[in-house]
């Protein structure tokens, strides 16, 4: 854990880790961009660990709990609360999203605390634990409306959060998933390394995701055989597994 700076006030990110996914992603660009303006900002992981770690800005703090308890990273997290007095909390993932709840009730910061839900919430925990996930749902459901704010990345996610967790609307937003366009832009005028993704004699389909149940890659295999029963096509995956 790095050390304390009494008065710094900072803005605080709050996740797992920075293994490779969509939200680590998301919210390292976020740090950085507010880093770049200036602001104080502190990225605080139950273990300092992952990929992206090298993709923050050298003036984000990182606050390492060297922990994967999350009960020992929760009271981690409370002393962080009571001795930096973040502006804001905010943390992302459904299990990170309960602790920092648990966490600013428990330090008095409660206002502080904004949470991002950024998955179809039962779908999710329906195929990652087919037998437990109604029990974590239902901390979710219990963690979720103490939150000051609930952001979601699409109007489902919004609708879900209000309808099977019970949050107020008015504490729901919905803000989508920001895109670099520079970065896209630069990456789409970069050539191909493997001659079969270059070459344009057929169309190819490309889908860029985790490997994993979630993102559900045998519908997707089920729809490109029926496009091959009418043209030739091919199908390209691009991800791995967390």
């Amino acid at each position: 854990m790095t050390s304390e700076s009494p008065g710094r006030f900072p803005i605080a990110f709050f996740l797992p880790n920075l293994e490779g996914g969509g939200a680590e992603a998301a919210y390292v660009d976020l740090a950085n961009g507010i880093s770049e303006r200036g602001f104080p900002v502190d990225m605080v992981l139950a273990q300092a660990r992952g990929p992206f770690l090298n993709r923050l800005d050298g003036r984000v703090r990182v606050i390492d709990f060297h922990s994967r308890r999350w009960l020992k990273v929760l009271f981690r997290l409370v002393g962080y609360l009571h001795r930096e007095s973040p502006v804001v909390l905010m943390s992302g993932l459904d299990v990170a999203n309960a602790v920092a709840v648990l966490a600013s009730a428990l330090a008095g910061t409660g206002e502080q605390c904004v949470i991002s839900q950024r998955a179809a919430v039962r779908a999710a925990w329906e195929i990652d634990f087919p037998r437990a996930w109604p029990a974590w749902v239902e901390l979710l459901r219990l963690t979720y409306p103490r939150a000051r704010e609930v952001l979601c990345n699409s109007a489902a996610a919004a609708e879900e959060v209000v309808t099977l967790l019970g949050v107020d609307p008015r504490r729901t937003r919905v803000i989508y998933n920001a895109l670099d366009l520079d970065e896209i832009d630069r990456r789409c005028r970069e050539d191909p390394e493997d001659p079969w993704g270059a070459s344009g004699d057929l169309p190819l389909v490309l889908s860029v995701g985790s490997l994993t149940p979630r993102k559900d890659i045998p519908t997707l295999l089920r729809a490109f055989a029926r496009v091959l029963q009418d043209r030739d096509a091919r199908l390209l995956l691009l991800g791995g597994r967390p």
